[in-house]
């Protein structure tokens, strides 16, 4: 069981362009494209009920891991010191993906923002720290703790995910962040009420609306990336 519902899912990478394209005829430069852009983009296609983004998606294997710190717990030694996949997801990942959210919320657009301090958590993180208390509200840090420590209050939990390999032994938790506009790589969750490969070709002429420039690839459907796992 991975943690998500991957059938009628389609998985889209692009990579987005990070300096504005030069002006010409006279005109500004050419704003930089966005995540939002690209969601109602790609939400607007027929067949397509539901997307997602990240900056990676569960199976493509660029999920990032990072230590980090909770609020009331430690020293930690180099053993059992805490780690955990990291993600920034938009609010509608959990849904797009069908990861069920088991206690709080998701993320709101007002906290899609660098700064933003909202934190979602995988359950072992909750069990592993709170196993008898509310997790919603308690704190973390991503790192160590110090003087210029941010603190990230969980909004949420939501079930844990085999984002690595169906395979995994070392199941680190997951953290999820607030998505924000400073990756030049990201990934779609495109919920479908169709066969997902009938909407390739609309989707990726949806994202080339947006901004031609913007390349596309990894596009496949869930399903292949769950077959390519389980076949191994």
């Amino acid at each position: 069981d991975p943690g998500f519902d991957s059938g009628s899912l389609l998985t889209v990478h692009v990579s987005v362009p990070r300096a504005p394209r030069p002006a010409a005829d006279n005109l500004p430069p050419a704003p930089l494209p966005t995540g939002r852009e690209l969601v109602e983009g790609i939400g607007s296609v027929a067949g397509v009920v539901a997307v997602g983004l990240g900056n990676d998606v569960p199976l493509d294997g660029n999920a990032g891991a990072n230590f980090y710190s909770v609020e009331g717990h430690g020293p930690f030694t180099a053993q059992d010191r805490p780690r955990a996949w990291v993600h920034r997801v938009s609010p509608g990942f959990f849904s797009a993906l069908r990861i069920p959210l088991v206690a709080g919320r998701t993320f709101l657009d007002s906290e899609l923002i660098p700064t933003a301090s909202s934190v979602i958590v995988s359950e072992r993180v909750a069990a592993r720290f709170w196993p008898n208390e509310d997790p919603i509200g308690k704190r973390l840090t991503l790192g160590s703790v110090d003087a210029n420590v941010q603190w990230l209050s969980v909004v949420g939990v939501v079930r844990d995910v085999r984002y690595r390999s169906l395979r995994q032994t070392n199941m680190d938790p997951d953290i999820y962040l607030p998505f924000a506009d400073r990756n030049a790589q990201i990934a779609f969750a495109i919920r479908t009420d169709v066969p997902p490969a009938s909407v390739m070709a609309p989707v990726r002429a949806a994202i080339r609306a947006v901004d031609t420039s913007i390349a596309i690839y990894g596009v496949e459907s869930m399903d292949a990336r769950v077959r390519s796992q389980s076949s191994r």
